[in-house]
């Protein structure tokens, strides 16, 4: 018997919960949200520019004084390309 009362209470509970939510409440928690992952992605797109920047002038660098070879330098190239890229799948992501 009190394991029916409980799930009458637990279903009682769970429509007046659905009836009760509003969706204007529901959409002022949503611009809190865009707004911080557009926060988020702005930096995120500066940063990596930066990043990917500093990668590519250090291994033009090391190719030109150092001559290294390609092989040496293909790290910091590979990795410039992925960083300079987050940016842009981020606001894929986020739009």
């Amino acid at each position: 018997m009190k394991n029916r009362i409980d799930a009458v209470q637990r279903t009682a509970l769970t429509l007046f919960s659905a009836a009760a939510a509003s969706p204007a409440w529901a959409a002022s928690g949503t611009n809190n949200v865009n707004t911080l992952f557009t926060t988020i992605l702005t930096t995120m797109q500066d940063v990596s520019s930066i990043i990917a920047t500093i990668a590519f002038v250090y291994a033009g660098i090391k190719i030109l004084f150092i001559q290294a070879p390609l092989r040496e330098v293909a790290g910091p190239i590979i990795g410039g390309v992925v960083i300079g890229a987050a940016g842009w799948l981020a606001s894929l992501l986020v739009s």
